[in-house]
């Protein structure tokens, strides 16, 4: 199947361009993957799991584990700095 497409967006492309120029050969090669992608990114893309419970920003920062500034600037390497 991909090879088939490629052949036939080639001759496409190709023709375009020779017939319109090199800008419509390029919106030839956009509008089909961006009718596939993004239909595809908004359907199986989420930007947070299904069971993930509602937090404010506050909230995360507090659940967050790591160093507070000060802490990590003193535990870096003597080299570092």
């Amino acid at each position: 199947m991909s090879i088939s497409g490629g052949m036939v967006m080639t001759f496409t492309v190709g023709s375009v361009i020779a017939a319109h120029g090199w800008r419509a050969g390029y919106f030839t090669v956009a509008v089909p993957g961006l009718l596939i992608v993004v239909p595809l990114l908004m359907i199986f893309v989420r930007t947070q799991p299904a069971d993930a419970v509602s937090q404010s920003v506050a909230e995360r920062d507090d659940a967050a584990p790591g160093y507070e500034v000060r802490e990590a600037l003193s535990s870096a390497p003597s080299g570092c700095w």
